[in-house]
Order: C-alpha cells, then sequence, then structure tokens
C-alpha cells in the first residue's frame, strides 16, 4: 500500500522536473505542507492555528519568489533592446 505513493510521487515529480524545470519545480517543493494540510481537512481532521498561518506564509513566499522573477525577466528584456 506505501509503495505506490512512493514511487508515484517520486515518477511525478521528475516528470514536474521535466516540465517546468528545476528551478520552478523546486518552488512548488514548498507546497507539499500546504497539501497535506488539505487532504488531512478533507479526512476530517481539524486544523490548528499554526498550520494555517504556515501555509499562508508559504503561500505568501511563493508569490514573492514569483514576483521577483517576473520583475527580473522584465528587467533584462529591457536591458537585451537597450
Amino acid at each position: 500500500m506505501g509503495v505506490f505513493p512512493s514511487v508515484g510521487s517520486f515518477i511525478f515529480w521528475n516528470q514536474g522536473v521535466k516540465i517546468l524545470g528545476a528551478g520552478k519545480a523546486g518552488i512548488t517543493m514548498n507546497l507539499i505542507p500546504v497539501f497535506t494540510a488539505i487532504i488531512s481537512v478533507t479526512l476530517g481532521h481539524a486544523l490548528e492555528m499554526s498550520q494555517m498561518l504556515g501555509g499562508l506564509m508559504t503561500i505568501a513566499g511563493m508569490l514573492l519568489i514569483a514576483i521577483k522573477r517576473k520583475r527580473v525577466s522584465q528587467i533584462s528584456a529591457l536591458n537585451s533592446r537597450a
């Protein structure tokens, strides 16, 4: 029973790295605890305030990284035109 999730997650992770690239895939790895919390809620477990705060901080960090990457790519595009 535990073999399929272990093997499946490894295969899916490698496919994600192949499609997205290592940088973007690495950022999404931070969402594992968030999805674990979502699954536990669907199974009937209660979330604690610290778990909700941690999830919000994780998502906020990912958004900050995405915004910074977008700005860097825009700046590099402007510099290449000049």
